[in-house]
């Protein structure tokens, strides 16, 4: 179960950091991009991306929790 807890911590860093790097860019481009059409798509695409992005890291960090308090309870 160790391994399995790991490979989490390292895919939720690796996902973490690759959203800050997305996030970034984003801003980057947001204030290059002032038009309806950046509005809409800001609107209509990143704002759930950015949500969803967020509750896929939440949900592997909880994940990861509860496989490291069952490795706890089961020694």
């Amino acid at each position: 179960m160790i391994a399995a807890m790991s490979l989490l911590l390292e895919l939720h860093t690796r996902i973490n950091a690759d959203d800050i790097s997305l996030k970034t860019q984003w801003i980057a481009t947001r204030q290059a991009w002032r038009d309806t059409v950046g509005d809409r798509f800001e609107r209509e695409f990143w704002q759930p991306l950015e949500a969803e992005s967020s509750r896929y890291l939440n949900a592997l960090r909880d994940l990861d929790e509860a496989l490291r308090q069952a490795d706890i309870n089961t020694r």
